[in-house]
């Protein structure tokens, strides 16, 4: 049975963990990763994104 439209995966792949993190930015990826697709009242996910890119982080 067929519904008329396909599947899609997104897929977000970082080289991020306590590992990869300096004292500078220390607890970023558990942020990202509890932020991800998030919004607040004051701060749409479009937003946060852009909030992330300026970071340093590389949303795509």
């Amino acid at each position: 049975m067929s519904l008329g439209f396909g599947c899609t995966r997104i897929a977000l792949v970082v080289k991020s963990g306590s590992r990869y993190e300096s004292s500078k930015n220390r607890g970023i990826s558990h942020l990202v990763r509890r932020s991800f697709g998030m919004s607040t009242p004051e701060l749409t996910s479009v937003n946060l994104t852009r909030h992330f890119q300026q970071m340093g982080a590389r949303v795509q």
